[in-house]
């Protein structure tokens, strides 16, 4: 109930904030200067760097499944796997157009 409301002021605040020329993504709806250009560099960043530890729960399904995966003196098919994995979706989702919109779908049905 607590984040409920609180992710709801926050949307609410943004709408009142720019109207109906609110973005997708907030940080493209903050006029454009130095601080929120950081911003959005800082962000992207952030999701670069915690994409491939969002799968791995994809990783741990996927290397139980396969049996070249499991073994532990050859630890670099792994790694080249989760890389290849880690590519494969970034590519699938560049395809994707209004990804945005795509991903705040499942995510509402998913939370709800």
């Amino acid at each position: 109930l607590i984040l409920a409301t609180l992710f709801s002021s926050f949307s609410i605040v943004g709408y009142l904030a720019y109207g109906s020329e609110t973005s997708d993504m907030v940080v493209f709806s903050i006029p454009q200067n130095k601080i929120t250009s950081f911003l959005r560099l800082f962000y992207c960043m952030g999701v670069f760097f915690t994409y491939p530890v969002m799968l791995f729960p994809v990783y741990g399904v996927t290397e139980s499944k396969l049996r070249c995966l499991r073994n532990a003196h050859r630890p670099w098919r792994r790694i080249v796997f989760r890389t290849a994995l880690v590519v494969m979706t970034g590519v699938v989702g560049m395809q994707i157009p209004h990804f945005g919109l795509f991903l705040g779908l499942i995510g509402s049905v998913a939370c709800s």
